[in-house]
C-alpha cells in the first residue's frame, strides 16, 4: 500500500535537516522526522504510481532455463579471448 506523501505549503529550512523543503515541491513521505510538529505547513497530496509489472512467474510456470556457466580448462584463461599456443624456443 502506498505511503501518504506531503508537500510544504511554504518555503523553509529545518534545522538538522539538510536542504531547502520548497513549498509545493518537496516531497515527504508520511512518518519523516521533519514532519514532527510542522504538520500544519504540510498538506496531503494524491500521488499516481504507475503499475508494476510483476518480476515473479506465475506458480508452475518457468521463466526459463538459466545458461550454465563456461568451463575453462585454465584457471588463468579469460573468457571471450582466444587461447594462444604459446610460441616454440630453439
Amino acid at each position: 500500500m502506498p505511503r501518504k506523501v506531503y508537500v510544504p505549503t511554504t518555503t523553509f529550512f529545518a534545522e538538522g535537516f539538510p536542504g531547502v523543503f520548497s513549498e509545493g515541491v518537496t516531497r515527504v513521505f508520511e512518518g519523516d522526522p521533519v514532519l514532527k510538529g510542522r504538520e500544519h505547513i504540510f498538506k496531503l497530496v494524491e500521488v499516481e504510481y504507475p503499475d508494476v509489472e510483476d518480476a515473479s512467474a506465475e506458480p508452475g510456470v518457468p521463466r526459463g532455463v538459466p545458461k550454465p556457466a563456461p568451463v575453462f580448462e585454465d584457471a588463468s584463461a579469460t573468457p571471450g579471448v582466444p587461447r594462444r599456443k604459446p610460441p616454440k624456443r630453439k
